[in-house]
Protein backbone atom coordinates (compact mmCIF):
# COMPACT_ATOMS: atom_id res chain seq x y z
CA UNK A 1 0.00 0.00 0.00
CA UNK A 2 1.08 3.61 -1.01
CA UNK A 3 -0.47 6.76 0.39
CA UNK A 4 -0.84 7.59 -3.78
CA UNK A 5 -3.02 5.11 -3.54
CA UNK A 6 -5.11 6.30 -1.29
CA UNK A 7 -7.81 8.58 -1.41
CA UNK A 8 -8.00 11.41 1.63
CA UNK A 9 -8.49 15.12 1.64
CA UNK A 10 -5.04 16.23 3.29
CA UNK A 11 -1.84 14.53 4.72
CA UNK A 12 -0.77 16.34 7.73
CA UNK A 13 3.25 15.76 8.81
CA UNK A 14 3.69 17.19 12.29
CA UNK A 15 5.83 16.67 15.53
CA UNK A 16 4.70 16.23 18.79
CA UNK A 17 6.65 15.93 22.31
CA UNK A 18 7.32 12.94 23.64
CA UNK A 19 7.21 11.71 27.63
CA UNK A 20 11.11 12.27 27.46
CA UNK A 21 10.87 15.62 25.72
CA UNK A 22 12.12 14.22 22.85
CA UNK A 23 10.74 15.26 19.35
CA UNK A 24 8.53 12.58 17.82
CA UNK A 25 6.77 12.84 14.27
CA UNK A 26 3.30 12.08 13.69
CA UNK A 27 1.51 11.90 10.93
CA UNK A 28 -2.43 11.98 10.04
CA UNK A 29 -4.43 11.91 7.02
CA UNK A 30 -7.79 13.92 6.89
CA UNK A 31 -11.02 12.58 5.24
CA UNK A 32 -9.71 9.03 4.67
CA UNK A 33 -11.97 7.69 2.06
CA UNK A 34 -12.32 4.05 4.18
CA UNK A 35 -12.51 5.36 7.45
CA UNK A 36 -15.43 6.72 9.58
CA UNK A 37 -12.71 9.42 11.53
CA UNK A 38 -12.35 12.88 10.54
CA UNK A 39 -8.96 12.28 10.99
CA UNK A 40 -7.08 9.38 11.16
CA UNK A 41 -3.42 7.61 11.59
CA UNK A 42 -1.72 6.94 8.54
CA UNK A 43 -1.72 2.93 7.95
CA UNK A 44 1.75 1.65 8.90
CA UNK A 45 2.29 0.57 5.59
CA UNK A 46 2.64 3.67 4.96
CA UNK A 47 4.41 5.32 7.59
CA UNK A 48 7.48 4.97 6.15
CA UNK A 49 6.89 6.98 3.10
CA UNK A 50 5.31 9.60 4.80
CA UNK A 51 8.60 9.78 7.16
CA UNK A 52 10.27 10.22 3.59
CA UNK A 53 7.90 13.10 2.62
CA UNK A 54 8.59 14.79 5.74
CA UNK A 55 12.44 14.75 4.68
CA UNK A 56 11.82 15.82 1.12
CA UNK A 57 9.22 18.71 2.38
CA UNK A 58 11.99 19.65 4.46
CA UNK A 59 14.67 19.79 2.05
CA UNK A 60 12.30 22.05 -0.48
CA UNK A 61 11.81 24.51 2.24
CA UNK A 62 15.12 25.22 2.53
CA UNK A 63 15.78 24.97 -0.75
CA UNK A 64 13.02 27.36 -2.32
CA UNK A 65 12.93 29.31 1.14
CA UNK A 66 9.07 29.82 0.42
CA UNK A 67 6.27 27.99 2.75
CA UNK A 68 4.24 26.98 0.02
CA UNK A 69 5.46 25.11 -2.28
CA UNK A 70 4.94 21.16 -4.66
CA UNK A 71 6.56 18.17 -4.00
CA UNK A 72 6.33 14.84 -6.48
CA UNK A 73 6.18 11.75 -4.61
CA UNK A 74 6.41 8.94 -6.76
CA UNK A 75 4.85 10.79 -9.98
CA UNK A 76 2.15 12.40 -7.90
CA UNK A 77 1.94 16.05 -7.29
CA UNK A 78 1.54 17.52 -3.77
CA UNK A 79 0.82 21.41 -2.71
CA UNK A 80 2.39 21.77 0.56
CA UNK A 81 1.52 24.52 2.98
CA UNK A 82 4.42 24.83 5.92
CA UNK A 83 4.00 26.54 9.48
CA UNK A 84 6.27 26.42 12.67
CA UNK A 85 4.13 24.68 15.68
CA UNK A 86 4.10 25.57 19.25
CA UNK A 87 7.33 23.05 19.61
CA UNK A 88 9.18 25.44 17.28
CA UNK A 89 9.26 22.57 14.60
CA UNK A 90 7.62 22.83 11.19
CA UNK A 91 4.70 21.16 10.37
CA UNK A 92 3.73 20.60 6.76
CA UNK A 93 0.36 20.21 4.95
CA UNK A 94 -0.15 17.87 1.97
CA UNK A 95 -3.26 18.10 -0.35
CA UNK A 96 -3.05 15.84 -3.09
CA UNK A 97 -3.68 17.61 -6.58
CA UNK A 98 -5.82 15.73 -8.93
CA UNK A 99 -4.74 15.01 -12.32
CA UNK A 100 -7.47 16.28 -14.30
CA UNK A 101 -10.96 18.22 -13.77
CA UNK A 102 -14.09 16.10 -13.95
CA UNK A 103 -17.16 17.35 -15.62
CA UNK A 104 -19.99 19.42 -14.65
CA UNK A 105 -22.01 16.89 -15.54
CA UNK A 106 -21.13 14.37 -13.46
CA UNK A 107 -20.97 15.98 -9.97
CA UNK A 108 -24.37 15.36 -9.00
CA UNK A 109 -25.73 18.91 -9.71
CA UNK A 110 -29.70 18.96 -11.05
CA UNK A 111 -29.77 18.62 -14.76
CA UNK A 112 -31.68 22.30 -15.09
CA UNK A 113 -28.76 24.25 -12.78
CA UNK A 114 -26.36 22.41 -15.48
CA UNK A 115 -28.07 22.99 -18.38
CA UNK A 116 -28.27 26.73 -17.58
CA UNK A 117 -24.34 26.82 -16.67
CA UNK A 118 -23.36 25.56 -19.93
CA UNK A 119 -25.52 28.19 -21.91
CA UNK A 120 -23.28 29.27 -24.87
CA UNK A 121 -24.31 33.16 -24.43
CA UNK A 122 -23.69 33.00 -20.44
CA UNK A 123 -21.48 35.95 -19.53
CA UNK A 124 -21.21 37.28 -15.96
CA UNK A 125 -19.64 35.84 -12.29
CA UNK A 126 -20.39 32.18 -11.82
CA UNK A 127 -19.76 32.35 -7.80
CA UNK A 128 -18.94 28.84 -5.62
CA UNK A 129 -19.37 29.33 -2.31
CA UNK A 130 -18.19 26.89 0.61
CA UNK A 131 -16.06 26.05 3.34
CA UNK A 132 -12.84 24.85 3.30
CA UNK A 133 -12.45 21.67 1.68
CA UNK A 134 -15.84 21.52 0.27
CA UNK A 135 -14.21 20.80 -3.70
CA UNK A 136 -15.50 24.59 -4.65
CA UNK A 137 -11.87 23.95 -6.58
CA UNK A 138 -13.27 21.17 -8.15
CA UNK A 139 -16.64 22.54 -9.11
CA UNK A 140 -15.35 25.63 -10.60
CA UNK A 141 -12.59 23.58 -12.49
CA UNK A 142 -15.41 20.84 -13.74
CA UNK A 143 -17.48 23.61 -15.37
CA UNK A 144 -14.37 25.54 -16.73
CA UNK A 145 -13.40 22.53 -18.63
CA UNK A 146 -17.20 21.40 -19.70
CA UNK A 147 -17.65 24.82 -20.93
CA UNK A 148 -14.38 24.23 -23.06
CA UNK A 149 -15.56 21.25 -24.60
CA UNK A 150 -18.78 22.08 -25.50
CA UNK A 151 -18.10 25.46 -26.89
CA UNK A 152 -14.54 25.55 -27.66
CA UNK A 153 -12.33 29.06 -26.89
CA UNK A 154 -9.64 30.47 -24.74
CA UNK A 155 -9.48 30.08 -21.18
CA UNK A 156 -7.15 31.74 -18.62
CA UNK A 157 -7.57 29.89 -14.82
CA UNK A 158 -5.37 32.02 -12.21
CA UNK A 159 -5.13 29.92 -8.61
CA UNK A 160 -2.73 30.80 -6.05
CA UNK A 161 -1.69 28.00 -6.21
CA UNK A 162 -3.35 25.76 -8.99
CA UNK A 163 -4.73 22.61 -7.74
CA UNK A 164 -5.89 21.04 -11.11
CA UNK A 165 -4.33 20.26 -14.27
CA UNK A 166 -6.45 21.95 -16.80
CA UNK A 167 -3.00 23.54 -18.35
CA UNK A 168 -3.69 23.30 -22.78
CA UNK A 169 -6.16 21.40 -24.94
CA UNK A 170 -9.88 21.28 -24.20
CA UNK A 171 -12.17 20.30 -26.95
CA UNK A 172 -11.52 23.05 -29.12
CA UNK A 173 -10.47 24.97 -26.96
CA UNK A 174 -7.21 26.03 -24.81
CA UNK A 175 -6.55 26.56 -21.27
CA UNK A 176 -4.23 28.68 -19.83
CA UNK A 177 -3.02 28.28 -16.90
CA UNK A 178 -1.33 30.46 -14.82
CA UNK A 179 0.05 30.85 -10.59
CA UNK A 180 -1.21 33.89 -8.68
CA UNK A 181 1.74 34.56 -7.53
CA UNK A 182 1.83 37.10 -4.31
CA UNK A 183 5.36 38.96 -4.78
CA UNK A 184 3.05 40.21 -8.24
CA UNK A 185 0.41 41.46 -6.79
CA UNK A 186 -1.87 38.48 -6.48
CA UNK A 187 -5.21 37.75 -7.60
CA UNK A 188 -6.51 41.50 -8.77
CA UNK A 189 -3.29 41.84 -10.91
CA UNK A 190 -3.55 38.38 -12.69
CA UNK A 191 -7.05 38.98 -12.99
CA UNK A 192 -6.41 42.45 -14.88
CA UNK A 193 -3.73 40.99 -17.16
CA UNK A 194 -5.54 38.29 -18.10
CA UNK A 195 -8.49 40.49 -19.15
CA UNK A 196 -6.02 41.96 -21.45
CA UNK A 197 -6.01 38.99 -23.49
CA UNK A 198 -9.63 38.84 -24.03
CA UNK A 199 -10.39 35.41 -23.36
CA UNK A 200 -13.71 33.29 -23.47
CA UNK A 201 -13.79 32.78 -19.87
CA UNK A 202 -11.69 33.48 -16.76
CA UNK A 203 -11.52 31.32 -13.47
CA UNK A 204 -9.86 32.61 -10.80
CA UNK A 205 -9.58 30.49 -7.35
CA UNK A 206 -10.73 32.35 -4.88
CA UNK A 207 -12.28 36.21 -4.46
CA UNK A 208 -10.53 36.66 -0.94
CA UNK A 209 -9.35 40.50 -0.42
CA UNK A 210 -11.41 44.05 -1.43
CA UNK A 211 -9.52 44.49 -4.84
CA UNK A 212 -10.06 41.76 -6.28
CA UNK A 213 -13.83 41.36 -5.45
CA UNK A 214 -13.98 44.72 -7.15
CA UNK A 215 -12.11 43.81 -10.61
CA UNK A 216 -14.21 40.90 -10.54
CA UNK A 217 -17.57 42.64 -10.07
CA UNK A 218 -16.24 45.10 -12.42
CA UNK A 219 -15.49 42.37 -15.49
CA UNK A 220 -18.08 40.61 -14.62
CA UNK A 221 -20.55 43.65 -16.09
CA UNK A 222 -18.13 44.33 -18.86
CA UNK A 223 -19.13 41.19 -20.92
CA UNK A 224 -16.71 38.99 -19.75
CA UNK A 225 -17.12 35.62 -18.05
CA UNK A 226 -15.73 34.97 -14.88
CA UNK A 227 -15.77 31.48 -13.06
CA UNK A 228 -14.65 32.30 -9.06
CA UNK A 229 -14.66 30.57 -5.54
CA UNK A 230 -15.75 32.47 -2.10
CA UNK A 231 -15.65 31.10 1.50
CA UNK A 232 -19.02 31.40 2.78
CA UNK A 233 -21.36 29.14 4.66
CA UNK A 234 -24.46 29.98 2.34
CA UNK A 235 -25.76 31.72 -1.18
CA UNK A 236 -27.18 34.42 0.66
CA UNK A 237 -23.81 35.05 2.78
CA UNK A 238 -22.08 34.55 -0.23
CA UNK A 239 -23.30 37.44 -1.97
CA UNK A 240 -23.17 39.85 1.18
CA UNK A 241 -19.60 39.11 1.98
CA UNK A 242 -18.74 39.78 -1.80
CA UNK A 243 -20.19 42.97 -2.09
CA UNK A 244 -19.10 44.07 0.89
CA UNK A 245 -16.08 43.19 -0.27
CA UNK A 246 -16.13 45.39 -3.52
CA UNK A 247 -17.91 48.08 -1.89
CA UNK A 248 -15.27 48.77 0.52
CA UNK A 249 -12.53 47.71 -2.33
CA UNK A 250 -14.27 50.34 -5.23
CA UNK A 251 -14.96 53.01 -2.66
CA UNK A 252 -18.25 53.45 -4.32
CA UNK A 253 -20.37 52.67 -1.66
CA UNK A 254 -23.02 50.00 -0.86
CA UNK A 255 -25.61 51.04 -3.13
CA UNK A 256 -23.89 51.77 -6.70
CA UNK A 257 -21.58 48.51 -5.63
CA UNK A 258 -24.58 46.06 -5.75
CA UNK A 259 -25.97 47.44 -8.89
CA UNK A 260 -23.53 46.00 -10.55
CA UNK A 261 -23.50 43.47 -8.80
CA UNK A 262 -27.06 42.96 -9.55
CA UNK A 263 -25.98 43.43 -13.37
CA UNK A 264 -23.34 40.84 -13.92
CA UNK A 265 -23.71 37.85 -11.33
CA UNK A 266 -25.39 35.24 -12.93
CA UNK A 267 -25.30 32.15 -10.83
CA UNK A 268 -24.10 31.48 -6.99
CA UNK A 269 -23.84 27.78 -5.48
CA UNK A 270 -23.25 27.00 -2.27
CA UNK A 271 -21.81 23.32 -1.76
CA UNK A 272 -20.41 21.08 1.41
CA UNK A 273 -19.29 17.71 1.53
CA UNK A 274 -21.34 15.47 3.78
CA UNK A 275 -19.80 11.96 5.31
CA UNK A 276 -21.66 8.92 3.85
CA UNK A 277 -23.33 7.09 6.57
CA UNK A 278 -20.87 3.85 5.85
CA UNK A 279 -18.00 6.12 6.73
CA UNK A 280 -16.81 5.49 2.86
CA UNK A 281 -16.48 8.74 1.19
CA UNK A 282 -18.31 11.95 1.02
CA UNK A 283 -21.62 13.06 -0.44
CA UNK A 284 -22.04 16.84 -2.27
CA UNK A 285 -25.09 18.88 -0.88
CA UNK A 286 -25.98 21.85 -2.46
CA UNK A 287 -27.89 25.26 -2.89
CA UNK A 288 -28.23 27.38 -6.10
CA UNK A 289 -29.51 30.74 -7.41
CA UNK A 290 -29.98 31.00 -10.86
CA UNK A 291 -30.04 34.94 -11.89
CA UNK A 292 -30.75 34.40 -15.49
CA UNK A 293 -34.03 35.11 -17.16
CA UNK A 294 -36.56 36.82 -16.97
CA UNK A 295 -38.51 35.29 -14.49
CA UNK A 296 -35.43 35.88 -12.11
CA UNK A 297 -35.89 39.15 -12.08
CA UNK A 298 -36.95 39.21 -8.39
CA UNK A 299 -33.67 38.05 -7.36
CA UNK A 300 -31.79 40.70 -9.36
CA UNK A 301 -34.15 43.39 -7.68
CA UNK A 302 -33.33 42.22 -3.98
CA UNK A 303 -29.55 41.78 -4.80
CA UNK A 304 -29.31 45.53 -6.47
CA UNK A 305 -31.29 46.68 -2.47
CA UNK A 306 -28.73 44.83 -0.88
CA UNK A 307 -31.62 42.60 0.72
CA UNK A 308 -29.63 39.39 0.68
CA UNK A 309 -31.54 37.73 3.64
CA UNK A 310 -34.94 37.79 1.79
CA UNK A 311 -32.94 35.49 -1.29
CA UNK A 312 -33.80 32.15 0.78
CA UNK A 313 -37.54 32.86 -1.11
CA UNK A 314 -36.15 32.48 -4.45
CA UNK A 315 -33.52 29.66 -3.46
CA UNK A 316 -36.82 27.94 -2.45
CA UNK A 317 -38.70 28.70 -5.51
CA UNK A 318 -35.79 27.60 -7.96
CA UNK A 319 -35.44 24.54 -5.87
CA UNK A 320 -39.54 23.70 -6.26
CA UNK A 321 -39.19 24.44 -10.14
CA UNK A 322 -36.40 21.93 -10.16
CA UNK A 323 -38.18 19.35 -7.91
CA UNK A 324 -35.75 19.51 -5.29
CA UNK A 325 -38.73 20.17 -2.43
CA UNK A 326 -41.55 19.28 -2.48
Amino acid sequence: MQLNELEFVDLYLTVDKGPDGKPVERQFLKGLKTSTRVLSPVPEACLEEARGMRKLCTTTLLTEKNQEFYVNNGGVKYRVRAEKNIWNQWKFTLRKLTLSAKRIEDLGFHDELVRQLLRQDLKGLVLIAGETGAGKTSTAAALLQSRLVRHGGLAVAIEDPPEINMHGPVGDGWCEQVPARRDRGGYKEHLVGALRDNPDMILLGEVRDEATATEVVNASCNGHMIISTLHAQSVEAAIERLSGLASSGSGLGTAPTNAKLAMGLQAVIWQHLVRRADGQGYTLEWQALNLQGDQNNGARVRVREGKFSHLAQDINQQAIRMGLVG
